[in-house]
């Protein structure tokens, strides 16, 4: 996971991947008590309320699994979080920004074990919430660039990462 993370803070030119994911979800939840509540109806959000230590759990499994031990128990622990909904109060913007950052974690944990398919799934995955462009997109881009190379897909991974650059100039300029 290091060389991911190193790789992934040398094509940023906002900075650290990990540290600028991080700073843009801390500025989501923040944002969170400014917005106006999304709520979904079912199950889910039954299940949503009835769990309100979301963002505890979310912020605990990632230190955990960002503190190293077995990559099998973190991909277990990741997978887990993918089946918490988040509290019907949080904005759909964290929730989908909280997502794409454990799918992020994923993709790279399976690039460090050498399983570039399954990095590419989880990547894909990633990418398939991206109703909003942030840093968390761009860490998905590189990881999937990544995995594309690994597979022998050179020049769709070179195109991925232009993309990737593109979206992170963009972030950068509205951050300005």
């Amino acid at each position: 996971m290091r060389r991911t993370k190193a790789i992934v803070s040398k094509l940023l030119p906002v900075g650290s991947g990990a540290r600028a994911a991080r700073v843009t979800l801390l500025a989501l939840m923040l944002s969170a008590s400014c917005a106006p509540p999304e709520r979904d109806s079912g199950a889910a959000v039954a299940a949503a309320e009835a769990r309100p230590d979301w963002f505890k759990l979310q912020r605990t499994t990632h230190t955990a699994v960002d503190n190293g031990g077995d990559a099998s128990e973190a991909i277990a622990r990741l997978e887990s979080l993918l089946n918490e909904a988040a509290p019907a109060h949080v904005p759909r913007a964290v929730a989908e920004a909280s997502q794409k950052d454990t799918y992020f974690r994923l993709a790279s944990l399976h690039m460090d074990a050498r399983s570039f398919d399954e990095a590419l799934k989880h990547a894909d995955s990633g990418l398939a919430l991206n109703r909003h462009p942030d840093a968390f997109t761009v860490n998905l881009m590189i990881v999937r660039a990544l995995a594309l190379r690994a597979t022998g897909h050179s020049d769709v991974a070179d195109a991925q990462l232009k993309v990737a650059r593109n979206v992170a100039a963009a972030l950068k300029t509205e951050v300005r």
